[in-house]
């Protein structure tokens, strides 16, 4: 039992959270469908019976980007927890936690580059 507890409290935990930003950045009814699609998800039952703790890996990984345009502002809170963030995603599964920061990263990037570019225009 205790194999599948920490893949249940991670989907869980990355089901509520998608909730919040989904209801944060749009409207609650989008939070509550993107927070029941990640439920319903095939990947999240899969993973979940096999006790893979890919789950864990999501959350530590969202939790670090959700924070990351806080903390690229300067919010010390922010940066701290995109910090943990990341150290729980690599100490969950190692390296791919990494390759998803990055990704984020540099779509942050990307988007603040082009919210200045288009800041100059007028």
């Amino acid at each position: 039992f205790g194999l599948y507890l920490l893949g249940i409290i991670g989907g869980v935990l990355t089901a509520l959270v998608v909730l919040r930003l989904g209801a944060r950045w749009f409207s609650l009814f989008a939070g509550r469908a993107a927070a029941l699609c990640w439920l319903l998800a095939p990947a999240v039952f899969n993973k979940g019976a096999l006790g893979e703790i890919e789950a864990l890996l999501a959350l530590c990984v969202l939790v670090c980007l959700a924070a990351l345009p806080a903390a690229a502002a300067g919010s010390w809170g922010a940066a701290l927890a995109c910090g943990l963030g990341l150290g729980a995603a690599l100490l969950a599964k190692g390296p791919p936690g990494l390759i998803f920061f990055a990704a984020g990263w540099l779509a942050l990037a990307r988007a603040e580059r082009r919210v200045l570019r288009d800041a100059r225009v007028w």
